[in-house]
């Protein structure tokens, strides 16, 4: 593996450190998962390859490291993360690229995980191909080798490349090459092949690909100046698939929405199908806090993640905070009831 970023996380292991010398050696199972996460995230390294914009792109060494290394994201704070992307010479996250003060939606990339280790021309390397998902026009474009040249015709959408190809982006691409993948065969290119062989067709499992992308958003005002934002979304990268909801309270600090805290609570109900699987069931038993008011940070519940899609999907999600609003006899105020995508 090329050099890593180890120094990025220099300041994040001190803390830890500090922290652990105030507490037993023992650590509980949370702590020592995010010991873990933030131990496999430093060893993430940057390819001198670069983008048109300039920026370098992230490298992972195979399938199943990328699929880690996502996960380990998922279970991260956020303002973790977007520290460690942000202090990675050289590389502009695509989740930073579109991050503005005014809280604007304006990526199309619904999957902030995954905006996090895209650069801000949403591109990545896993195991020696550079892939970038279109999600406005719905393809994932693959440079299937890799030079500076190829790489920007990439970015450029530049199909009279042979060595740029693009696919529907609900396709499973990192798995194209291994035996019983499916998918009827649409690759764009001159010559459509992959990797210098026919694709191989299922012969065990016909099961289509959930659709494209499917989100759901909401907002509730608690006054003129305060309110909740939700999303429950399922989203098709090519190279990543996900399920989750979100929610952020905020209040109105002249024309910008900033984030802030209150007792808020969410309940759900999940079901989707993993291709070739069966389902999967995920109900809340009730009403939870899942936000305290000791932080500012957006929640996120991930249900399903990972490079492979799924079938079909279920999501309905309810929230609802404890706050005065502009009423002191009225302390709940009701939020969303019901925001949903799927079957």
């Amino acid at each position: 593996m090329k050099n890593t970023q180890l120094l990025v996380y220099g300041a994040f292991f001190a803390l830890f450190t500090v922290l652990g010398s105030c507490k037993k050696n023992t650590l509980n199972a949370e702590e020592q998962l995010t010991h873990e996460a933030i131990d496999l995230l430093a060893t993430i390294s940057t390819s001198s390859y670069t983008t048109p914009s300039g920026s370098k792109m992230l490298v992972f060494e195979s399938v199943s490291e990328w699929d880690a290394k996502l996960d380990s994201l998922g279970d991260l704070d956020d303002s973790i993360v977007i520290d460690w992307s942000e202090n990675i010479s050289g590389f502009v996250s695509q989740r930073a690229f579109y991050d503005n003060p005014q809280d604007n939606d304006l990526n199309p990339n619904e999957d902030e995980d995954l905006a996090n280790v895209l650069n801000n021309d949403g591109a990545v390397i896993i195991a020696d191909k550079a892939y970038m998902p279109d999600f406005t026009n719905a393809y994932i474009y693959v440079c299937n080798v890799l030079s500076q040249t190829n790489i920007d015709d990439m970015v450029n959408k530049n199909l009279t490349n042979l060595n740029v190809i693009r696919y529907p982006i609900h396709y499973e691409v990192l798995h194209m090459n291994e035996e019983g993948w499916d998918n009827e065969l649409e690759v764009e290119s001159p010559t459509p092949i992959y990797q210098g062989s026919p694709v191989k067709s299922r012969a065990r499992c016909q099961d289509k690909h959930a659709g494209g992308k499917n989100d759901k958003d909401a907002t509730q005002f608690c006054s003129n100046l305060k309110r909740i934002k939700a999303k429950v979304a399922y989203q098709n990268a090519g190279i990543h698939f996900s399920l989750k909801m979100k929610a952020k309270n905020q209040i109105k600090d002249g024309s910008n929405w900033d984030k802030i805290s209150y007792e808020t609570y969410w309940k759900y109900d999940v079901r989707f199908i993993p291709k070739c699987g069966t389902e999967v069931t995920i109900q809340s038993s009730g009403w939870s806090q899942y936000l305290s008011p000791q932080t500012l940070e957006s929640h996120k519940y991930i249900f399903y993640s990972g490079s492979k899609a799924l079938t079909k999907y279920y999501l309905d999600a309810s929230y609802k905070v404890v706050d005065h609003c502009s009423n002191p006899d009225i302390n709940v105020f009701p939020g969303l009831e019901l925001i949903k995508v799927g079957y």
